[in-house]
C-alpha cells in the first residue's frame, strides 16, 4: 500500500520530470517526434516505438520505482506513470 508521503512524492515527481520535459520539447520533437521518451528524475533516459516498450524498460530499469513516460508530440498531453502500485 503506498503512504501518503510516498504519493506527494510521486505527484511531486511526475510533476517535476513533466516540466523537465516541456523546457527540452522543441528540441525532442526535432530529434524524436513521435517517440515515447522514459524520464526519470529529471533525465531523459530513452525513447522508445510505443509506450508498452517504454513502460517494459522502466519497469526493469526502476522496477517499483517512479518513472514518467512521455510521448514525444507538440500536443499537451500529461501521461504520468507511477512503477509504485
Amino acid at each position: 500500500m503506498i503512504t501518503q508521503k510516498l504519493q506527494q512524492k510521486n505527484t511531486r515527481e511526475i510533476r517535476d520530470n513533466y516540466q523537465y520535459f516541456l523546457q527540452h520539447k522543441e528540441d525532442l520533437i526535432d530529434k524524436h517526434e513521435g517517440k515515447f521518451v522514459l524520464i526519470h528524475s529529471k533525465q531523459f533516459i530513452d525513447f522508445y516505438d510505443s509506450f508498452e516498450d517504454a513502460d517494459q524498460a522502466g519497469m526493469k530499469l526502476y522496477g517499483l520505482g517512479l518513472y514518467s513516460i512521455q510521448e514525444v508530440t507538440d500536443r499537451i498531453e500529461t501521461i504520468g506513470v507511477y512503477g509504485v502500485l
